[in-house]
């Protein structure tokens, strides 16, 4: 019988080489820069998952942990990067800054 800790380095394995594997075919637009940056700037989230997977005892909870973990990582990269599906009009940031310069005119 496969250990549980097993399974989920596989299953960790796996999608890093599909995402490898896609970005390769130009498929997924990824730079795995993006990816470091986002675990720099998301590394007290490393904490807290560290915290519950130490204090919670049901296993499926502490792999959700994780599983959650890892999609806002790469979530976070995305939007880093750029290529979220939802994009933010750079006419909203612009009127902003017209309007506060029509201020003082």
């Amino acid at each position: 019988m496969m250990k549980n800790r097993n399974i989920c380095l596989g299953v960790l394995l796996i999608l890093l080489g599909i995402l490898w594997f896609l970005q390769n075919l130009n498929i997924l637009d990824f730079e795995w820069s993006y990816f470091l940056d986002a675990i720099f700037d998301l590394w007290p989230l490393i904490l807290i998952g560290m915290g519950i997977h130490l204090l919670v005892k049901n296993k499926m909870v502490k792999r959700m942990v994780w599983i959650l973990f890892v999609l806002i990582l790469v979530g976070y990269s995305f939007f880093l990067q750029g290529n979220l599906p939802i994009k933010i009009p750079d006419q909203i940031y612009q009127n902003q800054v017209y309007s506060s310069e029509l201020q003082y005119l």
